[in-house]
Parts: C-alpha cells; sequence; structure tokens
C-alpha cells in the first residue's frame, strides 16, 4: 500500500528544496506542483478554471502513481492548498463530490513549510526568485491559510521558519523518514 506525503507551505518556505532532498535520499515518486509546471499559459484562465485543472491533474497523477505501485508518493503541495487562492464555496464546486474529510484521507501524512515572510531579519523580497507573485504580506497570508486547513490532518507537522534554513530541513527529513520507511 502506498504511503502519501503532502509537501505543503507558503510561498519561499522551502518545499522546493525540501523535495529534491526527499527525491535524492528516497525511493519514490514526486507529483510536482501543477501551476508552476504549467506555465505560462494557466496563468490565461480564470481562478476557477485553474484550480480546477489543478485538481484533476493532482488526482490524476496521484492515482496514476499508485497505479504503478508507488510504495512511497511526495506531493508538491496538496488538493486542499486550493483554499489559499480561492473562497470555500469555489473550493466545494471544485471538488465535486468529495468532502472535507475525503481530500484530508487522500494522504498518510502533511508537513507544513512555514514561508521565511515571518521572519523580520530577512528581506523577503531580495529572497524570493523571479516566479514569485505575492509579496510578504500575500506569502503570510497564505501561510496562514495552509497551516489552518491542513492542520486539521492527524498526521500534520507544522516547521516554523529559522534562520538556519538547515535546521528545518533536518526536522523535516526526520519526519520523512517515519513515514518513507514504514
Amino acid at each position: 500500500m502506498s504511503k502519501v506525503v503532502v509537501i505543503t507551505g507558503g510561498p519561499a518556505s522551502g518545499k522546493t528544496s525540501l523535495i529534491e532532498r526527499i527525491s535524492i535520499e528516497y525511493d519514490c515518486i514526486i507529483i510536482p506542483e501543477i501551476f508552476s509546471k504549467s506555465l505560462p499559459w494557466i496563468k490565461k484562465i480564470s481562478e476557477f478554471e485553474r484550480q480546477v485543472y489543478i485538481y484533476n491533474q493532482h488526482i490524476f497523477l496521484l492515482e496514476e502513481a499508485k497505479n504503478k505501485g508507488a510504495m512511497f508518493i511526495v506531493c508538491d503541495r496538496g488538493t486542499l492548498d486550493a483554499l489559499a487562492y480561492v473562497d470555500l464555496f469555489m473550493f466545494y464546486r471544485i471538488i465535486g463530490n468529495c468532502s472535507l474529510k475525503n481530500e484530508l484521507n487522500r494522504y498518510d501524512c502533511v508537513l507544513n513549510m512555514e514561508s521565511i515572510a515571518f521572519l523580520q531579519k530577512i528581506d523577503y523580497n531580495k529572497m524570493i526568485n523571479s516566479r514569485r507573485m505575492e509579496n510578504r504580506m500575500d506569502a503570510r497570508r497564505i501561510s496562514r491559510t495552509l497551516k489552518e486547513v491542513w492542520s486539521q490532518h492527524p498526521n500534520y507537522y507544522s516547521l516554523n521558519s529559522e534562520i538556519l534554513f538547515e535546521n528545518k530541513m533536518e526536522k523535516a527529513m526526520e519526519i520523512i523518514k517515519e513515514y518513507a520507511e514504514l
């Protein structure tokens, strides 16, 4: 049976760095963040259409990985991440007949990475890459929303931002090890 872990969090939280490290250290299938893999055409459609596309692609890739017999699957974001970008009404239109509980049950573990936007000693605008669209306030809002939404999962872990990024990575890898080696 597959173990599915979601790596979520606000912009500039270390998700990509963590997923790259996991892919090196473990035999796993990575479900990429759909939005960043679909640029630039996905920017030209409505937010609702964009989130429907992201949701459906994520579910398709997750099921495909399970059908291939993958034992360990790591998702760069999960289906509930849409709630950081759309309201609850729109979210339920996106997921159709599914429930919040069903969405949470898709995953065995949720690892939430807090954005560096919460660190006052860091110049957020200098730290972010050129593809980022969010300013510090948006990044904080997204990060808070994701924390609130995903914290309902029974195997939820949250890692706060730290000045020493490697400390955060080590803590994350300890949690990942629990699920990757089950």
